[in-house]
């Protein structure tokens, strides 16, 4: 897409302080390039040519041990692309590189999760095991809406198993584990929840997933279960 391509978007990016003066459209060209895409793919639908893209965070991120030619400065980019009915905040990691090289973005879950990147990738296995259980025979792909964080650390309370759950409030979660040993592993301060919004094919098939670091710091353990609403009218 060109400068003026963009422009041409309703769109309302500010400039990023790590990029230079010279360098701030043609950014900004190309981050619109990056969301674009990454909302048609979450969405399995065609870039809305009419899409309204506004600033909804950036980080200036430290990376350990940068890739040969790439700074140690990143940027987490999180950008809302509204438009055609749909809204997704797409969430776009950015290396910047050295002087002369293009730019590189890797897309993440959209909508708000604390999981990296990486932890999203460990969980794709377990989602697509949970959710072929509930979409058709003929749903070849899923859509993926805005993730949203259920319960932050320090609001997971793991209970002992046959043991009721407490009807917690707003952003507190209950959760029994049937297995104690594993439970007795994970550090319960330090869990998350979180809410996958999916669709397959028009069936909700959002997924719930606990994140829980082991105590010995070695592994974050994902468990995953079913949270879609029974949906009236559709096909079964």
């Amino acid at each position: 897409m060109s400068i003026a391509a963009a422009l041409a978007l309703s769109v309302v990016l500010a400039d990023r302080p790590v990029i230079p003066a010279a360098d701030q459209g043609a950014y900004k060209a190309w981050l619109v390039d990056q969301a674009l895409d990454a909302e048609a793919l979450f969405s399995l639908k065609p870039a809305c040519a009419d899409a309204r893209l506004r600033d909804v965070a950036t980080q200036v991120v430290t990376i350990r041990n940068p890739p040969p030619g790439e700074r140690s400065q990143a940027l987490a980019e999180s950008v809302s692309v509204e438009g055609c009915g749909r809204r997704l905040r797409v969430n776009i990691n950015v290396l910047l590189p050295l002087l002369g090289q293009a730019w590189t973005g890797r897309s993440g879950l959209p909508g708000e999760s604390l999981a990296t990147i990486g932890l999203q990738q460990n969980a794709e296995a377990q989602v697509s095991s949970v959710v072929n259980t509930r979409r058709l025979t003929t749903c070849e792909a899923v859509a993926v809406g805005d993730a949203a964080v259920i319960a932050r650390p320090g609001n997971v309370h793991l209970v002992p198993a046959g043991t009721p759950l407490p009807k917690g409030a707003p952003g507190t979660f209950y959760m029994s584990l049937a297995d104690p040993s594993q439970q007795a592993q994970l550090a319960e301060p330090q869990a998350w929840v979180e809410k996958w919004s999916l669709d397959a094919c028009g069936l909700d098939a959002s997924v719930t997933l606990l994140f829980a670091p082991l105590k010995d710091g070695s592994a974050t353990a994902i468990l995953v279960s079913p949270a879609w609403t029974e949906t009236v009218g559709k096909a079964k």
